[in-house]
């Protein structure tokens, strides 16, 4: 006869109700249940304790060509600026292909560089692309095994059209993977109205207790970058056995 422990952490973000993040919590301040029935939180590391593992993933298919291949780097290179000096930011680009343009270990000054040789082109491998970043933050956990907070900033046009692996199989992935992947959804119809995000967009962010967002103008682009910044710093992680 065996028995085993698990210890279960949940990333959870606290407004107020203006929209504000609220800071300082304790464990006096949540309540975790499970099947209905309150559970002993073993621990609560307060809002923004811990440094940020970041992938950007940028869909650079054809359909991105020009103004909307142009604002994905400008946000980018913004959200490079704001990472702090333990933070570390990984940058993968694909289209038909999957191609690391800033690793994690890179200085982030590079970022713009680095990003230039970015052009739009061909079809659209979204699953491949996730499964890379996955296996990108594995190995960074290998190599610097201290606790951070991991998150995959998502950004594409359109559904997938060219992996070799299905969705479930990818979103079973990241589901097992701990990291939040926020969706940004640039996709539109034939009359070039916005729309939302996708379903497998959708899902990915709901799995992962992340969010899914969908662009209302290419102007707002950075401004939903620091929204998603700005909500990975104020996470608290709770855990409890």
């Amino acid at each position: 006869f065996k028995a085993g422990v698990d210890l279960v952490s949940l990333d959870v973000s606290v407004r107020d109700a203006t929209g504000q993040f609220l800071t300082g919590l304790t464990s006096e301040d949540f309540l975790v249940l499970e099947d209905g029935r309150p559970q002993h939180i073993s621990f609560v590391v307060r809002s923004g304790a811990l440094p940020l593992r970041a992938v950007l993933l940028i869909d650079r298919s054809s359909s991105m060509h020009g103004a909307k291949l142009e604002r994905a780097v400008q946000a980018a290179e913004l959200f490079a600026r704001w990472l702090a000096p333990r933070d570390q930011l990984g940058i993968i680009a694909f289209n038909q292909q999957v191609a690391q343009v800033h690793a994690f270990h890179t200085d982030p000054a590079r970022v713009p560089s680095a990003l230039a040789s970015v052009t739009a082109m061909g079809s659209t491998s979204l699953y491949d692309a996730l499964l890379v970043a996955a296996n990108d933050l594995v190995r960074a956990r290998a190599d610097a095994p201290s606790e951070t907070r991991e998150a995959l900033i998502v950004l594409s046009d359109g559904e997938d059209t060219a992996s070799l692996v299905g969705f479930e199989e990818v979103l079973a992935v990241m589901r097992r993977s701990g990291a939040l992947v926020y969706t940004v959804s640039f996709r539109e119809s034939a009359k070039g109205e916005w729309l939302g995000a996708s379903w497998p967009l959708l899902a990915l962010a709901r799995d992962t207790g992340a969010r899914a967002l969908g662009v209302p103008s290419l102007d707002a682009l950075p401004a939903l970058y620091a929204e998603i910044d700005a909500e990975v710093r104020h996470l608290y992680r709770i855990g409890f056995v």
